[in-house]
């Protein structure tokens, strides 16, 4: 097995390191939001008492990690481009409702700097989503939906402003 050669143990070892770094990046992240209700509480915001780590956070993140054994890598990377696309395209539309719809600015460079680039930033995902695999679409839609309808329900129906995350820990 090629992997096991000598001569690959030290970028096996980085790989592991790297791999550890980004897991605990995750569920810090995981836990913090637990920790403020923005998740559920009782899956990631409690710490072991006997590991000192949050348990069902790496549980929950190693059932996810287990789709790389049935999602072909193509299909995962499209995944966290759609993600990403997703977060784009509401900064875009975010940034014209604050500014415009909700700031009141029409003068000619706030109609540039806050309705055109958006605008046109926003056409450029969009283009963009159109190079993703209609099973990447699909998976992607059922997720959104489902983190829509969780937020659904977090806010009684978008009816009470959802939690925020504190970032000063």
């Amino acid at each position: 097995m090629p992997f096991l050669e000598a001569r690959n143990a030290p970028r096996a070892e980085t790989d592991v390191h790297t791999g550890d770094a980004q897991l605990r990046r995750v569920l810090g992240l995981l836990f913090s939001m637990g920790r403020e209700g923005v998740l559920p509480r009782k899956v990631f915001g409690r710490i072991s008492s006997r590991f000192g780590t949050p348990v069902p956070a790496v549980l929950v993140v190693s059932a996810i990690s287990l789709l790389a054994l049935v999602l072909d890598l193509q299909t995962l990377a499209s995944m966290i481009s759609f993600g990403a696309l997703v977060a784009f395209s509401a900064v875009n539309l975010a940034v014209i409702k604050h500014y415009l719809i909700d700031g009141n600015r029409c003068g000619s460079g706030d109609l540039a700097r806050y309705g055109v680039l958006p605008t046109i930033g926003f056409a450029l995902t969009v283009w963009l989503w159109m190079s993703l695999s209609q099973r990447t679409l699909v998976i992607g839609t059922i997720w959104l939906s489902a983190g829509l309808l969780y937020l659904a329900v977090l806010t009684h129906g978008f009816r009470r402003p959802p939690p925020s995350l504190a970032l000063t820990h």
